[in-house]
């Protein structure tokens, strides 16, 4: 492909029509597109609304069109203090200012926000806006203060913590000794910790032998054989007077001489296994059966159980077994499925024909309203769907909005923490708390202080909350000690590598990588291992940059999953950074080929 014409392709999208049309044909109909450049491209009516251009319907050739002219352009900055030159439809689309028809980047003079040193409560240290710092759990440390001169405090040391099952983990000596583990020393890593092992042995699971745990022999309703005893051609053999017992079937089961003659089975002698017996198989083919299904089974099970049998060795899927007639089905409940006639029927369903499909159908849909439940709460539901769950009808066509369902009762919750909130009995029971009664209210001196049965409970975003230690063990968080409070704990926030929108690499929270628009590469990730400058343009993660990755962009786009930059939504930031990506990986020599 031409570099110069990749380059200005990537500038406004259309390259990712071009590459991706080619990718839709065959699964969505395509017709003309015509772009706000002007010009026009065959495409899906998806794949036309990403570029904000005007779909003019499937099957319409751009040889018929006359599309309008472009839109003027100018340059569009972003907060960061990026700018890029598109039409003022685009820039209110990627949620930036546009600085007016025929403005140049360079004239735009698009301003960074004041960045300032941002600590972070596990010590790292970054360059962000106060806004930044602030939705990032960070603390501000002054405008244009560098985190050389930041001085953020560190968090408590951290070491190999032991556990009695042998793993092992990185924490603060307080939560190892919360778990239950035994801590190795400030700084020591899991690797040089040689944490205890324990002790493994041969272990039973009927004739089956393996090496493991008394307790993970246990849990597998096993027998142990003792510590450091080993597998061997005895240590699981079948107990005297038991042996192989071979089914007609094929099957083959350990039992007593006598147990195999009562079941019609044939001995194989004491002590035999299965495994030696060698039980003669009995051979099985595909079985068709009228409902469409196929199973192997052996002729006699097949044709006493009303199939058809294929033949020996037949796979089901070489039988081709002959499907039954289905259709659309509609049932009282506006639901629609695909079955067979009787099937639809014995299920009180309206069959609607052979071959009919549910969109096809029309199934007619009963009248729905306003459905009020405890605790206020309201929704559409129909007039059965609202009396299964103990609601109130309103009506049919009543709104939510008009339907006057009561208020709960609120009143004063003490909480574990010791605040105090006001909400319904039911959501203060949720919270474990202690209902003060309706109409109670919050004051000075209305909860009593947290008792000593509570502590500090970590999460695994670096978030502490004062509760019981069983509350915090069904929430599966880490309880740091009765009495320990959230400031002790010292709650660690997992970092790691986050590429920000200028391709720059900085550790940061996953929560602080978000708010700076950045793409986090997951917890512990190093700078040197995160690519900022290529990997968000390899999409289908095969390392190399290619069409496949700007088609499969687009169609994941259009169905609403290419969340790149990880804030939980696909919107046109995430189009904004794919095509940085893309342009970086042309500029380096590495553009889709």
């Amino acid at each position: 492909m031409n570099r110069k014409w990749w380059s200005a392709c990537v500038g406004v999208g259309l390259c990712l029509l071009a590459c991706a049309a080619g990718a839709a044909r065959g699964q969505a109909p395509t017709g003309a597109c015509c772009t706000e450049q002007g010009t026009c491209i065959s495409t899906t009516q998806t794949l036309c609304a990403v570029a904000l251009g005007t779909y003019q319907g499937d099957g319409v050739d751009c040889a018929n069109v006359t599309c309008p002219p472009p839109a003027p352009t100018g340059a569009c900055c972003f907060a960061t203090g990026l700018c890029t030159q598109v039409s003022a439809a685009r820039c209110a689309q990627l949620q930036a200012t546009y600085a007016g028809n025929g403005v140049a980047c360079e004239a735009a003079n698009c301003q960074a926000p004041v960045t300032g040193a941002c600590c972070f409560s596990n010590g790292t240290c970054a360059a962000l806006t106060a806004t930044l710092c602030g939705a990032g759990g960070g603390t501000y440390q002054g405008d244009n203060v560098a985190c050389a001169n930041a001085n953020c405090p560190q968090p408590a040391a951290t070491g190999a913590c032991c556990f009695a099952n042998g793993s092992c983990a990185v924490l603060t000596q307080a939560l190892c000794g919360a778990g239950g583990g035994t801590y190795a020393g400030d700084n020591v890593a899991c690797a040089n910790a040689n944490c205890a092992q324990p002790a493994t042995g041969a272990c039973c699971v009927g004739t089956t032998c393996s090496v493991t745990t008394a307790a993970a022999c246990a849990s597998q309703q096993g027998t142990y054989r003792g510590d450091n005893t080993s597998c061997n051609a005895t240590a699981c053999a079948p107990p005297t007077g038991n042996g192989a017992c071979c089914f007609s079937s094929g099957v083959c089961v350990v039992l007593s001489a006598s147990r195999c003659a009562q079941f019609g089975g044939t001995f194989a002698g004491d002590g035999v296994t299965c495994a030696a017996a060698n039980c003669p198989q009995v051979p099985r083919g595909a079985c068709c059966f009228p409902s469409g299904l196929c199973l192997p089974l052996t002729e006699a099970h097949c044709t006493t159980n009303g199939g058809t049998y294929g033949g020996n060795g037949v796979t089901c899927a070489a039988a081709n077994c002959p499907q039954p007639a289905r259709g659309a089905c509609c049932f009282p409940s506006g639901f629609c499925a695909v079955l067979r006639p009787s099937d639809c029927t014995g299920q009180g369903g309206t069959y609607r024909g052979d071959g009919v499909a549910c969109a096809a159908a029309a199934c007619p849909q009963p009248p729905r309203g306003a459905c009020c439940f405890g605790e206020g709460h309201c929704a559409q539901k129909t007039p059965a769907e609202c009396a299964q769950k103990s609601g109130t009808y309103k009506g049919d066509g009543v709104p939510c909005a008009t339907a006057g369902c009561p208020e709960p009762d609120r009143g004063r919750c003490c909480l574990d923490d010791g605040h105090c909130r006001v909400m319904t009995r039911t959501q203060c029971a949720e919270e474990e708390g202690v209902y003060g009664g309706d109409g109670s209210h919050c004051g000075n001196g209305a909860c009593p202080p947290p008792a000593s049965n509570r502590g500090a409970c970590c999460f695994d975003d670096g978030h502490c909350t004062v509760m019981k230690q069983s509350k915090c063990v069904r929430k599966n968080g880490t309880y740091a000690g009765n009495g320990v409070s959230c400031g002790a704990a010292n709650c660690a926030v997992p970092t790691g590598a986050c590429c920000l929108p200028d391709q720059s690499c900085s550790v940061l929270t996953r929560g602080a990588c978000h708010a700076a628009q950045g793409v986090y590469r997951g917890d512990h990730e190093a700078c040197e291992n995160a690519n900022c400058t290529e990997s968000a343009a390899d999409w289908n993660g095969d390392g190399r940059i290619t069409m496949a990755d700007a088609a499969k962009f687009v169609r994941d786009y259009g169905d609403g999953h290419a969340d790149l930059n990880g804030d939980g939504v696909t919107d046109a930031r995430d189009m904004l950074v794919f095509m940085e990506g893309l342009r970086t990986a042309s500029h380096h020599g590495h553009g889709p080929h």
